[in-house]
């Protein structure tokens, strides 16, 4: 196993004749030359304009379900989707699942779904095991959340390595005219086990004597495109094998000589931005890094001024994926197997405008509710919470251990503090009180993250009992007192 970057297939067939290729290969060579000086190899910077300006194109194009399949055909288009969202999160170093994860759940409709809603709804259907493979590998592998028990919308759990399956005889039961399917299938495997050497038989066994791959496996004749040939170099080294392998050599030397005076790829037809990133993250995989600079000149070239990514193909409502593809390539953070998983649970924030999302980092979150302020107690003179309150319980903590638990928001929401509603006793009468709990937060943008001590400060319930209670939520605003009473009878989680 090792590091992964995937990218989804689209399309692939036949093309300009070999000879053909071979021939501009030294016009390449030349102008390669000449924009690397202008343009650099290496990743884009995530915040940069042209990718800042893709995901805001791209968040405007999300479904009232939470997913991106602006062409009706589920699992096309909103994996890609979330692993753009992922990969723009990134500033540099080793992979921030935590940064991931809150750029991805931090998008979400107004009714409170997230990508990962839609995703929930496609993986409890009758999906085989290219597409579990596909969900694996771009979405909970980058998002380090627990493939066997996947629930974001809480209606079910799905097994998602149940329904991958297992390599068999090397094809996880999929027909080889279906070879994208394999890859995927391999590559998700890939992140939770090594590949067997009956897959990596099977996938040699399909290159054609120019050293690439098609859709179909078809073994025979030449040119197989971008698409398939940069998957399946991706899938083979992230397999572990070596990138010097004659194999795989012979697979990026086609990619090389079939490099467009443009920088980009086509897909046998025409150039393009999926096909292009594709193979650039078959390069990037392979330390070949000499023809990223025109690629990268080429994916810039395919932006619009309204930040989407066009292809060829593309009509007058562009779908979305070829500007999540795009956004991979340029940015192309690599992904290393998941070293744990967390279990997100996701509510509609209470006074609507999108979803909250809350992780434990140890224990078990448990009653994750969603609460008006407008039902509890007036919060001191001052104060609004912009996504109202979460209640939550910690469970299956030991006796006066610390938890941090992370609560998303929607991206754009600002917050500058932190309320809690704890109990308050006048008399014999119970009530609540609203402390002031910014010593026990921390904010990184649609971030707040708690630090929370059973028994201690922030358990509602003052109890060393391995159970940490907490109504309360992000506010914006500034209070005349850090600290107001009630001695009514209000809820408390």
């Amino acid at each position: 196993m090792g590091g992964h970057i995937w990218l989804s297939w689209k399309g692939a067939g036949g093309g300009i004749n070999n000879m053909t290729r071979i021939a501009r290969a030294t016009v390449i060579v030349a102008l390669l030359a000449i924009i690397s000086v202008l343009v650099p190899y290496d990743q884009a910077d995530s915040s940069s304009a042209p990718v800042t300006n893709g995901i805001t194109w791209l968040r405007s194009q999300q479904q009232p379900d939470g997913g991106f399949e602006t062409e009706g055909y589920p699992g096309f288009e909103t994996s890609d989707a979330i692993l753009a969202l992922a990969q723009s999160a990134q500033s540099g170093g080793a992979w921030n699942y935590d940064a991931a994860r809150a750029a991805v759940l931090g998008t979400s409709t107004a009714t409170g779904n997230t990508p990962l809603n839609e995703i929930d709804n496609y993986a409890s259907g009758a999906i085989g095991s290219g597409a579990a493979g596909k969900i694996i590998s771009l979405v909970t592998n980058p998002l380090a959340i627990d493939p066997t028990t996947f629930d974001p919308s809480n209606n079910g759990v799905v097994n998602l390595v149940t329904k991958l399956g297992f390599p068999g005889t090397g094809d996880f039961g999929i027909p080889l005219a279906s070879f994208n399917s394999i890859l995927f299938a391999a590559r998700g495997y890939a992140t939770l086990n090594s590949v067997p050497a009956s897959t990596i038989t099977l996938i040699r066994g399909a290159q054609k004597s120019d050293g690439s791959w098609s859709y179909n496996g078809d073994n025979t004749g030449i040119d197989g495109g971008a698409d398939t040939t940069g998957l399946a170099v991706q899938t083979l080294i992230e397999a572990g094998v070596a990138a010097g392998d004659s194999d795989v050599s012979a697979a990026l030397d086609y990619l090389v000589t079939n490099q467009q005076h443009s920088g980009g790829w086509t897909d046998g037809w025409a150039e393009n931005p999926n096909s292009t990133a594709v193979a650039m993250l078959a390069l990037v995989a392979a330390e070949r890094t000499a023809p990223l600079a025109a690629g990268n000149a080429y994916l810039l070239s395919t932006q619009q001024p309204a930040g989407f990514f066009a292809g060829p193909y593309d009509d007058a409502t562009p779908n979305t994926f070829a500007t999540a593809q795009a956004i991979q390539g340029l940015v192309r953070a690599a992904i290393p197997d998941a070293p744990s998983y967390v279990t997100p649970k996701t509510i509609t924030a209470a006074t609507g405008g999108g979803a909250i999302t809350l992780e434990a980092s140890s224990g078990t979150l448990t009653t994750v509710s969603a609460v008006a302020p407008s039902t509890q107690t007036a919060p001191p003179t001052g104060i609004s919470f912009p996504r109202g309150l979460v209640s939550f319980t910690v469970t299956g903590l030991s006796a006066g251990a610390t938890t941090t638990v992370r609560i998303t928001l929607p991206v754009g929401t600002t917050a500058t503090g932190y309320y809690k509603l704890v109990r308050s006793t006048v008399g014999s009468t119970v009530g609540s009180t609203w402390i002031n709990a910014i010593s026990i937060v921390t904010f990184s943008n649609n971030v707040a993250t708690l630090t929370l001590t059973d028994g201690g400060e922030g358990d509602d319930d003052g109890v060393r009992n391995g159970v940490i209670v907490d109504p309360g939520g992000p506010t914006v605003g500034t209070a005349n007192s850090a600290r107001e009473s009630s001695v009514e009878l209000r809820f408390t989680g």
